[in-house]
């Protein structure tokens, strides 16, 4: 019997994670859950958690958005998260400036990406914001969540950045201009993760994706996720 999207929320809640270990479900577009032992955040949900997906999220730590586009971005969904979870929510210009209203300035974080690469710190942990490429500004993201480092890259384009690093890296393969497998691939390339997941696309954009990282990079792992599946790992 399949579980439904609440139900894999809840299982993602109850596992009993190591020090090394890490769950995650893709919600659709850029949209990532992700725990570690002691660290939950949630990227990009968009309007793709309803109310009772909602009600199953226990504590979240940080919720991010990347940028304002309906795929990445709801105000009133992210409220609903923020009042049932407590979470400090770190984003974009545009975003956090709308959600400043509701949100008190103790647990917003603003992330400007104007400057290239701007880091943070917030709830103890270092956030690095990096300058991507969209229709409009977008932020990428590069989170220390002690464990692991996790870089997400929304739905933007490939652009350089030095001296970053991460063990998981979140890349977007297409339905976006900015996007395609081959952009995604020079993200991996530039981040050097130990595992690489495809949002953001198509399946047969994933699959593509795969293909190159195969012929490319062949000694990073890559996990091509279904929506709503629940994906544990241990670096």
């Amino acid at each position: 019997m399949t579980q439904s999207k609440a139900e894999v929320v809840n299982s993602l809640f109850s596992l009993e994670l190591g020090d090394n270990d890490s769950a995650f479900i893709c919600l659709g577009y850029s949209g990532v859950i992700l725990r570690t032992k002691n660290m939950t955040i949630i990227i990009d949900p968009g309007k793709s958690l309803d109310e009772s997906d909602i009600s199953a999220l226990k504590h979240v730590d940080l919720l991010f958005f990347t940028h304002n586009h309906w795929d990445h971005y709801n105000y009133d969904k992210a409220l609903q998260i923020i009042e049932k979870t407590g979470s400090h929510v770190v984003a974009d210009i545009i975003s956090s400036e709308e959600l400043s209203a509701s949100v008190s300035p103790g647990m917003l974080t603003r992330a400007d990406s104007g400057s290239f690469a701007a880091k943070y710190l917030v709830a103890g942990h270092e956030i690095v914001a990096l300058r991507g490429i969209h229709v409009g500004p977008i932020t990428q993201y590069l989170v220390d969540l002690g464990t692991i480092k996790v870089f997400h890259a929304g739905d933007s384009g490939y652009w350089k950045h030095t001296d970053i690093s991460a063990d998981i890296a979140f890349v977007p393969v297409g339905t976006a201009r900015t996007c395609s497998p081959e952009t995604a691939l020079g993200m991996v390339v530039n981040v050097q993760p130990k595992l690489a997941v495809p949002i953001h696309g198509k399946k047969q954009e994933m699959k593509q994706f795969q293909v190159l990282m195969n012929k490319v990079l062949p000694d990073i792992d890559v996990i091509v996720p279904e929506k709503f599946e629940l994906i544990r790992f241990t670096m």
